[in-house]
């Protein structure tokens, strides 16, 4: 399935519609890049409820808000099968604890109930970078060639990361996959 910026933007709509509770949502990966007009379509939609948020919903609503979401994809037709918000963001194994805290508020979409934040620049890059399947490598190569991505951002963001990992070869994995990035890429990065 491919979601150009409209698909999100009628599917959100149609979800606040729905709702009768206040919630706030991460749109992450190529959600919040396709939303942000970084990405011309995002082959899904990707979210999760913000942690405080999950915290204030009891388990009924949570669940309710997952099957909503889920109908309402599929009548717009753009999930297929059991998708949900996630129930956890695990950015394949690499722990990043504080990326709905660094979301910052998407201002082109001002809904009733729910209020959206995309992921940060330089988390989606370093998730993406972790994960390494193919389009993501490709839409890395497009924010390089955009020029939005700052070296010094990214590599300030990668240290902190690090510093969250207790597992030495996740930490160690993603380390030389940072590398390698920045001996190849590096220089074609803001300064």
């Amino acid at each position: 399935m491919t979601n150009t910026k409209n698909d999100l933007i009628a599917f959100l709509s149609a979800l606040d519609k729905a709702l009768k509770y206040d919630v706030s949502i991460v749109c992450l990966g190529g959600t919040a890049l396709t939303l942000a007009g970084l990405k011309g379509v995002s082959h899904d939609v990707d979210v999760i409820v913000r942690d405080k948020d999950r915290e204030k919903l009891e388990k009924e609503r949570f669940e309710h808000f997952s099957k909503l979401y889920d109908t309402i994809a599929k009548q717009l037709a753009i999930i297929e099968g059991e998708h949900g918000p996630f129930p956890d963001f695990d950015m394949s194994l690499l722990e990043m604890e504080d990326f709905a805290i660094r979301a910052h508020q998407y201002q082109e979409l001002q809904l009733k109930h729910i209020n959206i934040l995309l992921m940060d620049i330089n988390d989606i890059v370093l998730s993406k970078l972790n994960r390494s399947m193919k389009r993501d490598i490709d839409d890395i190569k497009k924010l390089i060639a955009s020029g939005i991505l700052s070296k010094g951002q990214l590599t300030q963001r990668f240290y902190q990361l690090m510093r969250q990992q207790e597992d030495l070869e996740i930490r160690k994995n993603f380390v030389g996959k940072v590398e390698t990035f920045l001996q190849k890429f590096g220089s074609k990065l803001k300064q």
